[in-house]
């Protein structure tokens, strides 16, 4: 499949506003939006404009852009009045991934259920860190 196919199938590669995105921040590189679906008190999406699958697809050349994603959300937290310390921030592992398109969770509790704050219980098969993704890239090892 090439990429023009699966930027117009993507629903991550085309976000906007107008298509019922609640978008937060923008830029050339970043989006970053409300969780249709919160998990959490506060649910944000970070993805990169750029269609990438999953974290399986990250090699050591996203370590700036990963970097970036985890700096974004940190920031967004704090401009809504959240502190960073208190979210998850992380990524699914696949197959747990709803969205083919990389995204970043950031999740401030209190969570909406028990079966959501498990989903995104670092440590699990399902979930990681995104600082430990971070640094698996540096690392140069695989993740996910």
């Amino acid at each position: 499949m090439g990429q023009s196919f699966l930027k117009r199938r993507c629903i991550f590669c085309n976000v906007r506003q107008e298509a019922g995105f609640n978008i937060v921040y923008q830029d050339e590189h970043l989006i970053a939006f409300h969780d249709r679906s919160p998990a959490g008190q506060l649910h944000l999406q970070v993805i990169p404009r750029a269609h990438i699958g999953t974290i399986k697809d990250l090699t050591k050349n996203h370590v700036e852009l990963v970097d970036s994603m985890i700096s974004l959300g940190k920031r967004v937290l704090t401009e809504l009045g959240h502190d960073p310390a208190q979210a998850r921030i992380g990524f699914h592992r696949p197959p747990f991934n709803s969205v083919k398109h990389l995204h970043m969770h950031v999740i401030t509790t209190p969570f909406r259920s028990r079966f959501k704050a498990l989903m995104f219980k670092p440590g699990h098969r399902w979930y990681t860190d995104a600082v430990d993704v971070l640094e698996m890239l540096k690392a140069s090892r695989k993740v996910g």
